[in-house]
């Protein structure tokens, strides 16, 4: 249950990602060992015309494809000690996927602990209610007793009020008690999504 619970909840997602961002992280470094082979090819042509001189001019179509030069270009990269650069990355990609995990531990025990509290709180608040539930019937049964002996005159009027003070305040406590049952079920609910 708890398990459905924390599969659903925002942070309980993030930490994963962010695990799974961290293993990237490892493979992309790790590629820093790898060769790499580049290339290039280029391709251009220029236009010449000797200013204020009399000597006859190539035609530009002629020039254009008289004056052609293409070059081809292949670098070929060996990584052999690059300073322990790429090591250094490599561990410290591993700490940072460490310390994820660690996060997603730390983020479970928050949520679970959380979880827990409020479905002990929610379950309190219900036994609360029903033994105020009970409190209240029992002080109204009082009451109902007490106001008969009143107008009988076998109750004085200060012990009438103290029962009556009684029931009303069973009755806030009613109340209120119904007020905390909502809370946390709302609570519960707003985990439970």
């Amino acid at each position: 249950f708890v398990k459905e619970m924390l599969e659903k909840n925002p942070a309980y997602l993030a930490a994963a990602k962010e695990i799974q961002v961290s293993a990237e992280k490892i493979r992309v470094e790790r590629s820093g060992y790898l060769p790499t082979l580049n290339g290039q090819y280029s391709w251009s042509t220029f236009y010449s015309k000797v200013l204020g001189g009399n000597q006859p001019t190539t035609a530009f179509s002629d020039q254009f494809n008289q004056n052609k030069n293409q070059q081809v270009y292949f670098n070929l990269n060996i990584p052999v000690f690059n300073k322990l650069q790429v090591k250094s990355n490599v561990e410290i990609a591993k700490l940072n996927k460490i310390n994820a995990d660690l996060e997603k531990e730390k983020t479970v025990s928050n949520l679970v602990a959380a979880l827990k509290s409020i479905k002990i709180q929610y379950q309190n608040s219900e036994e609360k209610y029903r033994l105020l539930q009970q409190n209240f019937e029992n002080q109204k049964l009082s009451f109902d007793k007490s106001e008969e002996k009143y107008k009988e005159g076998l109750m004085d009027a200060y012990t009438f009020f103290v029962v009556r003070n009684n029931w009303l305040q069973a009755n806030y406590n009613l109340i209120k008690s119904r007020y905390d049952v909502m809370l946390q079920e709302e609570l519960w609910k707003i985990y439970n999504r």
